[in-house]
């Protein structure tokens, strides 16, 4: 099965769920652009950390756990053998703390 196939089924069952899936939805619509006509099983870690080095480091965790989510519905569907996902979980970046500054 096709990369393409296999997201839309993956968002069409989380819309149908009630799911709030646009970001991620938008997510896995670039990685499958990036990816071209693969197959699932073609996916390797490789080329799933090419793909993460390429997003912008702010962005990086979120499409970490798109991608996540992605894997772990298409394991038990017989799609993929394994997590192709690096063991690395991408942190967030910190995000500045407010300075008061006093008189």
């Amino acid at each position: 099965m096709k990369i393409q196939d296999a997201v839309k089924d993956y968002v069409s069952l989380r819309l149908s769920l009630g799911f709030d899936f646009l970001t991620q939805r938008k997510q896995l619509k670039r990685f499958c652009k990036a990816m071209g006509p693969v197959e699932v099983e073609e996916l390797d870690s490789g080329r799933l950390q090419t793909f993460l080095a390429a997003v912008p480091p702010a962005s990086r965790a979120n499409y970490y756990h798109a991608l996540r989510g992605f894997v772990r519905y298409a394991i038990p569907r017989g799609l993929m053998a394994s997590s192709p996902l690096p063991t690395t979980v991408p942190k967030k970046p910190q995000t500045m703390r407010a300075y008061v500054y006093s008189a």
